[in-house]
């Protein structure tokens, strides 16, 4: 088999478009298996309580086990991905996640179940870090914002791809599809996007130029270089690609919370979009979706399920768009846009279920990413089902949460959903880029468990209404967030964004009394975090 570059360098106008295209896929594919491998629960939870007779505490438990994996592994994949190279961590996460959907598909047991979601846990953590920095490093700068979208579109397509599976899959809880039950098909068809990203790779992809000078290969960093930049010298671009590396070899993971090039700012951005992407209620609607459209009054497995695809449709087309343009609009302008129009569906939504979570009762602990009924009695997804609770929702609160529901989605996945990666790809150098995002990729995770674990007691405390309608005030809270601090990226390399990060001197608007120095957004494109003191 040939090696990748000589693939790539088989033909000066073709190289191009192969390297773009495979890295697209590799991207869409990676995504594609995270969100089918995060939302594949939702119904294949239903059949391991059946299997297993399962309790509420084990099926959120099973649920839990894969958020627990993916902290676990963002927490120590920086290093390894540091150490390993791109190209190889997303290799060696792929056929991690093709394990552990195996093993699921095959678990003969409760113990082993959680085993297997604890590995895809892993993987997926490993799989989304590696995948969205290597993209990063081997994309156009013009194209770097489309093809890091492309993960987050995969994602959503992955999610819609788990949705249909279920809904096709999942008819009846005792039944088996050509013998085997349902479960086990829904996780063993994770394997066949990992499996198809990790052999394109390695057939068609190379290292990312850093990674190549990093392990001494110049010379075929210089030829990746001129396959992604369609130019002949790059010698420009190596020498600062060299110097950036060799200032970076210094860089420790401490250094990530000290002023030393602006690396305290880059975190403040980084966990600051990592930490709105989840408090904002994203995680909830995935994962609870089927629960929050039988409290909207959605009625019936079959409407329920036709209700989440519906959602993963919109998930999809708003990706799509903002895949298109991202590199047009710039990262900036979509956040502060999509922020604005996510707090005002979430106040939509909290506005057409108000008075729904008055109407609570007995045993709130329903099933983490499924929004099943559970075993132990009803559970707020019934409070819409007259014969459980005596409430009924009317066509038009019921229309209008399910539009606000669909709007909310739809303005994330143009916002928050692919920006962050975005951003999270371009913002922190070279040399500590890996360690850098596995530390805000470990704060995503653990903000995830923790909203996704406490959102039926928040329901329980607060109500329906009133738990979207503190979602929307984060939401609010978000466009600040990003008209104070993120940066636009759009159209820069690499090394010209970290330069830019290196030499602002702004500070924080709550920081500085002296209006004399504070600068122009037009001159600084973010605010920083670092006191008052001159640096």
């Amino acid at each position: 088999m040939m090696e990748p570059l000589q693939i790539l360098e088989s033909d000066s106008h073709g190289g191009s478009a192969i390297l773009l295209a495979a890295t697209c896929a590799v991207a869409a594919l990676g995504g594609l298996a995270f969100g089918y491998a995060l939302a594949v629960p939702s119904g294949a939870l239903p059949h391991l309580r059946d299997r297993f007779l399962l309790s509420s505490a084990q099926q959120e438990l099973a649920v839990g086990a894969a958020l627990a994996g993916a902290l676990v592994a963002s927490l120590l994949g920086g290093p390894l991905l540091d150490r390993l190279g791109r190209r190889s961590a997303v290799a060696c996460s792929g056929a991690l996640l093709v394990t552990g959907s195996a093993f699921l598909a095959c678990a003969p047991s409760y113990a082993a179940l959680l085993g297997g979601r604890a590995v895809v846990g892993v993987a997926i953590a490993a799989s989304s870090v590696a995948t969205c920095v290597y993209v990063a490093e081997v994309a156009h700068p013009r194209r770097r914002g489309a093809l890091v979208s492309a993960y987050e579109l995969g994602v959503t397509g992955g999610v819609l791809a788990a949705y249909a599976a279920n809904l096709v899959l999942g008819r009846g809880p005792g039944g088996t599809v050509g013998g085997v039950a349902p479960w086990r098909w829904m996780f063993g068809l994770c394997c066949v996007p990992a499996l198809a990203q990790v052999m394109l790779l390695v057939a068609c992809l190379p290292a990312s130029p850093s990674s190549l000078l990093r392990c001494g290969q110049a010379e075929a960093a210089e030829r990746t270089l001129r396959r992604i930049l369609g130019q002949q010298d790059v010698s420009a671009e190596i020498d600062a690609l060299r110097s950036s590396l060799e200032m970076e070899k210094q860089y420790s993971v401490l250094d990530l919370l000290r002023r030393k090039d602006s690396m305290r700012t880059r975190m403040l951005i980084g966990g600051g979009l990592v930490a709105f992407q989840q408090l904002t209620g994203q995680p909830t609607v995935l994962f609870y979706a089927a629960s929050v459209f039988r409290a909207a009054g959605y009625r019936g497995e079959a409407s329920v399920l036709l209700a989440s695809v519906g959602l993963g449709l919109v998930k999809v087309a708003a990706t799509s768009v903002a895949v298109a343009v991202v590199d047009r609009v710039g990262r900036r302008r979509s956040l502060l846009a999509g922020s604005v129009a996510m707090a005002l569906s979430l106040a939509a939504v909290a506005a057409a279920t108000s008075g729904l979570g008055d109407a609570a009762g007995g045993n709130t602990s329903a099933v983490a990413s499924g929004g099943n009924d559970t075993m132990g009695g009803p559970s707020w997804a019934n409070w819409t089902h007259v014969e459980d609770g005596g409430v009924s929702v009317g066509p038009t609160a019921r229309w209008a949460s399910l539009l606000a529901i669909l709007a909310f989605v739809g303005a994330f996945s143009l916002s928050y959903g692919p920006m962050t990666w975005v951003l999270l790809s371009e913002i922190f150098p070279a040399g500590i880029k890996g360690r850098a995002i596995a530390v805000t990729t470990s704060l995503n995770w653990g903000i995830n468990l923790v909203v996704s674990l406490v959102f039926l007691d928040i329901i329980e405390c607060l109500g329906l209404s009133m738990t979207f309608l503190l979602y929307a005030i984060m939401g609010v809270v978000s466009v600040v967030f990003v008209n104070a601090f993120v940066p636009e990226t759009k159209g820069q390399t690499l090394e010209e964004i970290s330069q830019q990060l290196n030499s602002t001197h702004t500070r924080a608007l709550w920081c500085c009394g002296d209006a004399k120095r504070r600068q122009n957004r037009e001159e600084v494109q973010y605010r920083r975090l670092d006191g008052c003191a001159p640096l």
